[in-house]
C-alpha cells in the first residue's frame, strides 16, 4: 500500500516517520473524526528547505509561521485511493534543528478548528465589513401591550365619554348651518359668522381626530418594527466568512426554514416623525441593526444546544444534522465471530432532562405566557422495593439563551374598546367629513365672489385690506380601520428586549403583513423541541429508545474500498443482516486489520417509564 504526502499541493518525499502512520476513525456527535495516529512529523532534506523558507518569509512581507502550509497524505491500494489526512503544517509549534525539523499537522476545516476560529467574530463585524448588507435584514411588527393594562382601559373610556360628547355638539351645529346655508345669506354679517362659525366646528372636528389619533398612537400605540434575521441567513453569513458553504436538512425543511431570531434591542429613540413615541413606526434601515449580538461559535452552540444537533464538517461544507443517527443500510458486512462479550451503554441514562427556554423579565408576555417555558421529563424503574438500590440517575439541562415570542390572538380591553369606537366614530366621522367638505365648498364660492368684488373695488380705488381665506377641505382620517391587522403579531410589552427571541414567522414582502407562522405555537415549546429532538436520548422503551448493546469487534480484514465505505455510511451489518452503528474503528494500512466498536438498538430493560411535566408557571 502505497502512502503519498504533499505540501503546497506539490508531491514530496514521505517524513522520515511515515511508517508509524495508521487511520482512526471516531464517530461521535459532532463529526465523522478521521485522524491518523501520527501527527508529529520529523522533515529533512528539501522538505527541511520548503518549511524554512516558509519559516523566513515572516521577515520578508509574508505571513511566516502565522499561516499554516497545506499538507495532504493519500494511501493507494489496487488503483484505489484514499485521503488519509488533510490539513496543515503549523509551523507555531516546529522545533527547529541545523538540517531537521519537527512540526505538528493539523486537519483542515474540523470541527476543533471551527470551534476555534468561530469565536474569533462577531455578526457586528460581519455587518461592518459588509458581508450582512440591509437586504439579509428582516423587520418584524410588533404591537405594545401592556400588563396589566387598567389605567390605560380607564384613560381609553374617558376620552370616549368626552369625544362622543363633542361630536353630537358637532353634529348639532353642522346641521343648523346647512339649513342656513340653504335658505340663503343676505348680508355680508351673515356670511362673515357663517365662515367663522363653520370654521371654528371644522378646528373643533380637526382637533377630536387628532385626539383619537393620540388615543392610538400614545395609549394603545401604533404598530411598529425591530429587525431580525433569518436563523439560516445568520449561519450562511457566518460560513461565508469562513469561506464555507453551509447545508441543512434540520433546519432548511419545514417548519424550521422559518425560524427567525429577533436580537436584543437596548436603546430605542424617539421615532423622528413623532418625538413623542419610541421605537420605529416604520423600519429603517439606517438606524436598526437585525444581526444576532453574540460570536458565530455562540449561534452555533445555541443551534446544537436546542436542536440536539450535531455539526459536521467536511468537504468544505458545515452540515447541521440530528444528533439521532437513523439506521441505514450498510456496505460491509462484519465475519460471523463468536463475540459473546458485551457491554451497555446504561451509564449514559439520563433520568431527569430539563429543556427551558429563557425569559425577558422587562418583557412580561415571556413570563405572563409561561406554559411551554419548560418541560421536564422524569424517567423511573416500575417496581423497585428499596429506594437505596434504585440506580436510574443522571440529569441534563437544556437551556437555551433565546426567549419564545408570544402572538397577539385577541385586542386587549382598551383595544376593544377603541375597536367600537372607531367603528363608531370612523363612520360618523366620514360623514361629518362629507358634511363639512359640502359646507366648505359653498363658503369656498362666496368667498371667491367675495374676494372678486374686493378686486372690483380695487380698480376703483376702493381697496379693502380684511382678506378672506379658502377653506380648505378635510381629508376621511379612516379611523375605522386604525385597530386592524393586529392579531397575529409579535406583542411586546414595552419597545426594550434584553433576551434575544427565536421565533417562526410567515415573512412578507410588506413588512406589516409578516405575522407570527402557526407552527411557532406548536413547535416551538419545549415540549416540542423535546419530542422532536431531544426524546432520543430517552431511555424509555420504544423503538426509538436510547438503549444500546456496545460489541468490539477485533482482526476484521478489510480492503482500502471496504474503509471508504464504512466512512462514509458509518454503519455495518452483522452476519444476521441487522444493521449496527459504529462508534470507533481503526484500521492498519500495512496489515489491513481494523477494530471495531459497534452498538447495536435493542432494549435491556422495559420496565421503565416515563413521567412528562409541563408548569403552568401557576
Amino acid at each position: 500500500m502505497t502512502q503519498r504526502h504533499y505540501i503546497n499541493g506539490r508531491l514530496v518525499r514521505p517524513p522520515y516517520n511515515y511508517e508509524e502512520l495508521s487511520l482512526e476513525v471516531n464517530y461521535d456527535n459532532d463529526n465523522i473524526e478521521r485522524n491518523v495516529n501520527v501527527t508529529s512529523f520529523e522533515w529533512v532534506e528539501e522538505n527541511y528547505d520548503i518549511l524554512r523558507a516558509a519559516f523566513n518569509a515572516g521577515t520578508t512581507g509574508g505571513n511566516g509561521v502565522f499561516e499554516g502550509i497545506p499538507h495532504r497524505i493519500e494511501i493507494e491500494e489496487n488503483g484505489t485511493s484514499l485521503e488519509l489526512f488533510d490539513g496543515y503544517i503549523d509551523l507555531t509549534t516546529a522545533e527547529w534543528d541545523r538540517d531537521r525539523v519537527t512540526t505538528e499537522s493539523v486537519p483542515r476545516a474540523r470541527i476543533d478548528w471551527l470551534n476555534d476560529v468561530a469565536d474569533s467574530f462577531t455578526f457586528e463585524y460581519l455587518r461592518s465589513i459588509r458581508v450582512i448588507t440591509d437586504s439579509d435584514y428582516i423587520y418584524v411588527p410588533y404591537v405594545i401591550s401592556s400588563i396589566p393594562n387598567y389605567i390605560d382601559t380607564f384613560v381609553v373610556t374617558l376620552t370616549i365619554t368626552y369625544v362622543t360628547q363633542e361630536l353630537t355638539a358637532i353634529v348639532s351645529e353642522l346641521t343648523k348651518d346647512g339649513a342656513v346655508s340653504v335658505t340663503g345669506i343676505d348680508s355680508a354679517a351673515g356670511v362673515l359668522g357663517l365662515i367663522f362659525k363653520i370654521l371654528y366646528l371644522v378646528t373643533l372636528l380637526i382637533v377630536i381626530v387628532e385626539l383619537i389619533l393620540d388615543l392610538i398612537n400614545l395609549i394603545i400605540q401604533p404598530i411598529k418594527y425591530k429587525p431580525a434575521m433569518r436563523l439560516n441567513k445568520l449561519i450562511e453569513k457566518g460560513c461565508q466568512f469562513l469561506g464555507m458553504q453551509y447545508q441543512s436538512l434540520l433546519l432548511q425543511s419545514k417548519p424550521f426554514n422559518k425560524l427567525v431570531v429577533i436580537p436584543e434591542s437596548f436603546s430605542n429613540p424617539f421615532d423622528p416623525s413623532d418625538s413623542r413615541i419610541k421605537g420605529f413606526i416604520l423600519p429603517d434601515r439606517r438606524e436598526q441593526n437585525g444581526y444576532f449580538i453574540g460570536t458565530f461559535g455562540e449561534l452555533l452552540r445555541e443551534v446544537k444546544t436546542l436542536f440536539n444537533a450535531r455539526i459536521r464538517v467536511e468537504a468544505n461544507t458545515l452540515n447541521i444534522l440530528p444528533a439521532n443517527k437513523i439506521p441505514s443500510s450498510a456496505s460491509f458486512t462484519l465475519p460471523p465471530y463468536d463475540n459473546p462479550r458485551f457491554r451497555t451503554n446504561a451509564s449514559e441514562m439520563i433520568s431527569n432532562y430539563l429543556v427551558s427556554f429563557s425569559y425577558d423579565v422587562v418583557e412580561k408576555h415571556t413570563i405572563d405566557n409561561w406554559e411551554g417555558n419548560n418541560v421536564q421529563v422524569i424517567l423511573q424503574p416500575n417496581n423497585i422495593t428499596d429506594k437505596q438500590l434504585q440506580l436510574t440517575k443522571g440529569a441534563k439541562t437544556v437551556q437555551t439563551k433565546f426567549a419564545r415570542a408570544t402572538e397577539k390572538t385577541k385586542l386587549t380591553v382598551p383595544e376593544q374598546v377603541a375597536d367600537v369606537l372607531l367603528n363608531v366614530l370612523g363612520v360618523a366621522i366620514g360623514v361629518l367629513v362629507k358634511v363639512a367638505n359640502t359646507l366648505i365648498k359653498g363658503i369656498n364660492a362666496v368667498v371667491k365672489t367675495i374676494n372678486a368684488i374686493k378686486k372690483a373695488l380695487a380698480v376703483i380705488g376702493i381697496k379693502i385690506k380684511a382678506d378672506i381665506p379658502e377653506v380648505k377641505p378635510l381629508a376621511d382620517p379612516g379611523l375605522a380601520n386604525l385597530i386592524d391587522g393586529r392579531i397575529g403579531l409579535l406583542v411586546l410589552e414595552q419597545d426594550m428586549i434584553t433576551v434575544p427571541k427565536l421565533v417562526m414567522l410567515d415573512v412578507n414582502i410588506v413588512a406589516a403583513k409578516t405575522k407570527i407562522a402557526s407552527e411557532n405555537r406548536t413547535d416551538m415549546t419545549a415540549e416540542a423541541i423535546y419530542d422532536r429532538f431531544h426524546k432520543s436520548a430517552s431511555f424509555a422503551p420504544s423503538a426509538e429508545s436510547a438503549q444500546r448493546y456496545e460489541y468490539q469487534y477485533e482482526n476484521v480484514e478489510m480492503n482500502l474500498t471496504d474503509v471508504q465505505n464504512v466512512m462514509r455510511e458509518g454503519f455495518v451489518k452483522l452476519s444476521t443482516g441487522e444493521v449496527c452503528e459504529v462508534m470507533t474503528f481503526e484500521y492498519n494500512p500495512s496489515s489491513r486489520l481494523a477494530i471495531f466498536v459497534i452498538r447495536q438498538r435493542k432494549l435491556f430493560a422495559n420496565s421503565l417509564s416515563e413521567v412528562k411535566l409541563i408548569p403552568s408557571g401557576r
